[in-house]
């Protein structure tokens, strides 16, 4: 029978030495889990003097019963709030897709082949080069633990995992114009059985690219290192351009280049001298010469801290909110 995770964020103001923000928000994370009833609550209990959680206390349940505690200590999360952004990879055949731009924090897996059960839940959300990742690993008897052995911890999460071979790779840039691919196997420990550098690829998806190239209204047109997006058609039509790449899994990141000149009604409303700054607003992963994989960010107000329009005609087309959306190319 298959069973639901659910992720209970819950943030106690408490009359102590600690002062500790209330969250009282629900997040269901949608993991499923076979052997057990499990669901996991995260109480911050201490935060450093910039609000950000240093000590994180994760409760695990059977049947809503605790039957483990984890006391945990993040190194750096942008995130002060901890919003559960989660993945489940265990007992399914999907790719991995976790990148710089575009990861989860809490993520289901089976890590050392083993057929449990594991979860990596961010570390730090790093720099240039990604997110780092602490793994806990499920034992026999349904305890999760920290294995300060494994090759990744508080490093990379993986992208590939390969259970035939016992293998797990990493892809991370090096400087400007470089990527280092290693590959760990477990036999009886981890080793590394390959790593190397290679260059990263300048080409850019050049081209018009709709969900439908018959009845689409959104469209994205890239030329070299400039696009161009339908935000919402007939109202606001933006001009971008590459902020940075991530060759490792085909990435590139645009910000918005200018003010727009075409917009409607509702689009001349908006705080454009708030978001012409360099935040990321879309980003775009090549999987083949026909198809991206698109994740829109919104607008980044300087002002406010926050995304605004964080929907756009891409998402009213497909019906889907803040998640990645496929674009083919069209005929010019």
């Amino acid at each position: 029978m298959k069973q639901l995770f659910v992720i209970t964020i819950l943030c106690f103001l408490f009359n102590c030495e600690r002062k500790v923000t209330t969250l009282n928000k629900k997040v269901d994370i949608g993991v499923e889990n076979i052997k057990q009833n499990l669901s996991f609550d995260f109480s911050i209990i201490e935060r450093d003097k910039d609000n950000r959680p240093l000590k994180v206390e994760i409760d695990i349940k059977n049947n809503d019963k605790v039957i483990q505690k984890i006391n945990y200590n993040p190194g750096f999360w942008l995130d002060k709030d901890f919003k559960i952004n989660q993945k489940k990879y265990f007992g399914t055949n999907l790719p991995l897709e976790e990148g710089i731009e575009t990861y989860h924090n809490f993520i289901i897996a089976d890590f050392n082949f083993d057929g449990l059960e594991d979860f990596a839940i961010l570390y730090d959300s790093g720099g240039n080069g990604g997110s780092f990742y602490s793994y806990y690993f499920q034992n026999e008897t349904g305890k999760f633990n920290l294995d300060k052995n494994f090759p990744l911890n508080e490093g990379y999460f993986p992208k590939e995992i390969n259970k035939n071979n016992k293998t797990i790779t990493i892809s991370n840039p090096i400087g400007c114009c470089k990527i280092e691919t290693t590959i760990f196997q477990l036999k009886d420990n981890w080793k590394i059985i390959s790593s190397k550098e290679e260059n990263m690829n300048n080409d850019s998806p050049n081209g018009i690219w709709k969900t439908n190239c018959g009845s689409g209204l959104g469209s994205l047109t890239i030329k070299n290192k400039n696009a161009s997006l339908v935000v919402l058609f007939n109202q606001i039509y933006i001009e971008m351009e590459e902020v940075k790449r991530y060759d490792f899994e085909n990435g590139i990141a645009y910000k918005l280049k200018q003010i727009p000149e075409d917009l409607g009604s509702y689009g001349i409303k908006l705080d454009w001298s708030e978001y012409t700054n360099e935040k990321p607003i879309a980003y775009v992963k090549t999987v083949d010469e026909n198809t991206l994989k698109f994740y829109w960010y919104g607008f980044y107000n300087n002002k406010t801290k926050k995304r605004e329009m964080t929907e756009c005609q891409f998402n009213q087309e497909q019906n889907i909110s803040n998640e990645e959306i496929i674009l083919k190319k069209c005929d010019e």
